[in-house]
């Protein structure tokens, strides 16, 4: 059983109900809709609340643990979680100083205005010659740009 995308799903369910616009048949969709949303925030909760025990589970190890031990010494432990600590903390902000990807939508040859279905799964690409180039419908350029309609 394979999982859907959120817009697959909510396509599947439109396409099961059909035209129904009764009242039963929105408020199921409103469900559905309302329970992939609440799944989604569920995930992130508990993830943040599962960072948040473990972040002070470490804080509570480095202060339950002496510095020193029984005869004196400096407590290896004592410096190992601390270090393990710091090492999480400054993790911690470096992904969230860290800038958002760089991304550009990409243009696929069977959708560039560019191009025109040539054969199979082959497109004919009329950018860079006068009679056209063989290219693959999934390939793609960064000179694409999205045909009309």
């Amino acid at each position: 059983m394979s999982k859907l995308s959120h817009d697959e799903f909510m396509k599947s369910l439109k396409t099961i109900l059909g035209d129904r616009t009764d009242d039963e048949a929105i408020k199921f969709i409103e469900d559905a809709e309302d329970t992939i949303t609440e799944s989604k925030d569920d995930w992130k909760t508990k993830y943040d609340e599962l960072l948040a025990e473990k972040e002070e589970l470490a804080r509570q190890r480095v202060i339950d643990t002496p510095s020193r031990l029984p005869n004196g010494d400096i407590n290896p432990y004592a410096i190992r979680y601390a270090a393990q600590l710091d090492e999480r903390t400054t993790f911690k902000f470096m992904l969230a100083d860290a800038p958002a990807a760089d991304v550009v939508k990409v243009v696929r040859c069977k959708d560039c205005k560019n191009s025109s279905h040539w054969y199979g799964d082959r497109c004919r690409c009329n950018l860079w010659t006068d009679i056209g180039v063989a290219v693959f419908e999934d390939g793609y350029c960064s000179y694409g740009e999205q045909k009309d309609g």
